[in-house]
Protein backbone atom coordinates (compact mmCIF):
# COMPACT_ATOMS: atom_id res chain seq x y z
CA UNK A 1 0.00 0.00 0.00
CA UNK A 2 1.40 3.54 -0.56
CA UNK A 3 -0.01 7.06 -0.32
CA UNK A 4 -0.56 9.56 -2.52
CA UNK A 5 -1.30 13.07 -2.09
CA UNK A 6 -4.38 13.97 -0.82
CA UNK A 7 -5.58 10.92 -2.51
CA UNK A 8 -5.50 8.73 0.75
CA UNK A 9 -3.73 5.40 0.49
CA UNK A 10 -3.39 3.17 -2.48
CA UNK A 11 -3.07 -0.65 -3.55
CA UNK A 12 -2.74 -2.68 -6.85
CA UNK A 13 -1.75 -6.55 -7.06
CA UNK A 14 -1.20 -8.14 -10.11
CA UNK A 15 -0.28 -11.68 -9.58
CA UNK A 16 0.30 -14.20 -12.79
CA UNK A 17 0.65 -18.01 -12.41
CA UNK A 18 1.40 -17.60 -8.41
CA UNK A 19 4.10 -14.47 -9.18
CA UNK A 20 3.67 -11.18 -7.89
CA UNK A 21 4.27 -8.12 -9.58
CA UNK A 22 6.26 -5.82 -8.36
CA UNK A 23 6.78 -1.99 -8.70
CA UNK A 24 3.35 -1.76 -10.18
CA UNK A 25 3.48 2.18 -9.37
CA UNK A 26 5.95 2.63 -11.79
CA UNK A 27 3.07 1.69 -14.44
CA UNK A 28 1.51 4.78 -14.61
CA UNK A 29 0.98 6.54 -17.85
CA UNK A 30 -1.36 9.43 -18.77
CA UNK A 31 -2.30 10.48 -22.63
CA UNK A 32 -1.77 13.94 -23.51
CA UNK A 33 -5.24 15.54 -23.71
CA UNK A 34 -7.37 14.44 -27.01
CA UNK A 35 -10.68 14.87 -28.29
CA UNK A 36 -13.74 12.66 -27.59
CA UNK A 37 -17.71 12.59 -29.07
CA UNK A 38 -20.24 10.91 -26.72
CA UNK A 39 -23.11 10.38 -28.55
CA UNK A 40 -26.70 10.54 -27.79
CA UNK A 41 -28.07 8.02 -25.14
CA UNK A 42 -23.98 7.09 -24.68
CA UNK A 43 -22.81 4.77 -21.58
CA UNK A 44 -21.71 7.07 -19.42
CA UNK A 45 -24.89 8.82 -19.01
CA UNK A 46 -23.40 12.51 -20.24
CA UNK A 47 -24.45 14.76 -22.25
CA UNK A 48 -24.28 14.44 -25.75
CA UNK A 49 -21.74 16.02 -27.57
CA UNK A 50 -17.75 16.82 -27.76
CA UNK A 51 -15.09 17.57 -24.70
CA UNK A 52 -11.68 16.82 -23.66
CA UNK A 53 -10.67 13.49 -21.98
CA UNK A 54 -7.17 11.90 -20.64
CA UNK A 55 -6.65 8.59 -19.95
CA UNK A 56 -4.84 8.07 -16.35
CA UNK A 57 -4.25 4.32 -15.59
CA UNK A 58 -1.73 1.86 -14.61
CA UNK A 59 -0.57 -0.56 -17.91
CA UNK A 60 0.74 -3.78 -17.22
CA UNK A 61 2.06 -5.54 -20.77
CA UNK A 62 3.60 -9.20 -20.48
CA UNK A 63 5.34 -11.36 -22.34
CA UNK A 64 2.91 -14.08 -24.47
CA UNK A 65 2.17 -16.74 -21.95
CA UNK A 66 3.15 -20.36 -22.30
CA UNK A 67 0.88 -22.49 -24.30
CA UNK A 68 -1.40 -24.23 -21.34
CA UNK A 69 -3.37 -23.07 -18.41
CA UNK A 70 -2.68 -19.83 -16.33
CA UNK A 71 -3.69 -17.90 -14.11
CA UNK A 72 -4.06 -14.13 -13.85
CA UNK A 73 -5.13 -12.30 -10.88
CA UNK A 74 -5.96 -8.23 -10.23
CA UNK A 75 -6.61 -6.60 -7.39
CA UNK A 76 -6.99 -2.31 -6.33
CA UNK A 77 -8.24 -0.50 -3.87
CA UNK A 78 -8.24 3.29 -2.97
CA UNK A 79 -9.23 5.04 0.19
CA UNK A 80 -10.11 8.52 -0.24
CA UNK A 81 -9.95 10.69 3.27
CA UNK A 82 -13.40 12.16 2.40
CA UNK A 83 -14.86 8.88 1.79
CA UNK A 84 -16.11 10.39 -1.88
CA UNK A 85 -14.09 8.29 -4.27
CA UNK A 86 -13.72 5.04 -2.62
CA UNK A 87 -12.90 1.90 -4.77
CA UNK A 88 -12.29 -1.46 -4.41
CA UNK A 89 -11.77 -4.66 -7.28
CA UNK A 90 -10.53 -8.16 -7.36
CA UNK A 91 -10.77 -9.89 -10.86
CA UNK A 92 -9.30 -13.76 -11.21
CA UNK A 93 -9.17 -14.74 -14.63
CA UNK A 94 -8.49 -18.18 -15.91
CA UNK A 95 -6.73 -18.42 -19.36
CA UNK A 96 -6.24 -21.13 -21.60
CA UNK A 97 -3.07 -20.54 -24.06
CA UNK A 98 -4.09 -22.88 -27.47
CA UNK A 99 -1.21 -24.04 -29.82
Amino acid sequence: MYRTGNQGSKSMDVIIDGVKLENLENYRIQSPLFDVTFPENNIFSVKPGSTKAVSDGYWVLIEPLTIGKHELEFSASVIDPSGVNNYNTHKKDHLIVMP
